[in-house]
């Protein structure tokens, strides 16, 4: 496995071939996103941390949170202080479970599409939050100037953005 902590995909390597995958950095961070969202908690109280199984070998310097094995055991073990009473981590847990959807093949083939339509800068973008069209638009002014985003196209009733 080899890429840098910035680049969009990293690559698993075989002697006859090369897979291409998102950077699981990213993808972590988009999860605790989702859980800081879900849950109300602080993003700086969550932290993520990858870890590859079997005859992987990571290639380069790798950021400490990513790890093959029992590696991670270090990394967690870093973190002394108790952010969340048992209550509270009881309460958490089952809010997640009451809002996970059924693990079916249906429910993983739906998340697999939406992640390639995502992923699909031709493909048609619904908001998330009411259902118009999503445009591609450019920031105009501010460090991220030029860079571009959706938008909803219902502007400015709705605000909803995604990132390209």
């Amino acid at each position: 496995m080899f890429g840098s902590e910035h680049e969009a995909n990293w690559t698993q390597q075989f002697p006859r071939q090369s897979f291409s995958f998102q950077n699981p950095l990213r993808q972590n961070y988009r999860h605790l996103k989702a859980l800081e969202t879900t849950l109300g908690v602080p993003f700086e109280h969550l932290h993520s941390v990858i870890i590859f199984i079997g005859r992987a070998r990571l290639k380069g310097e790798m950021p400490s949170n990513v790890t093959r094995g029992t590696d991670f055991v270090p990394f967690v073990q870093s973190f002394k202080t108790p952010v969340f009473s048992e209550a509270q981590v009881e309460a958490m847990h089952e809010a997640l479970l009451t809002g996970r959807l059924a693990p079916t093949r249906a429910t993983q083939r739906a998340h697999v599409q939406h992640l390639k339509q995502r992923n699909d800068s031709q493909a048609r973008r619904e908001c998330p939050k009411c259902g118009s069209r999503m445009v591609l638009r450019t920031v105009k002014s501010g460090v991220r100037e030029g860079q571009h985003f959706w938008g909803c196209s219902a502007y400015p009733e709705c605000r909803a953005t995604q990132a390209v």
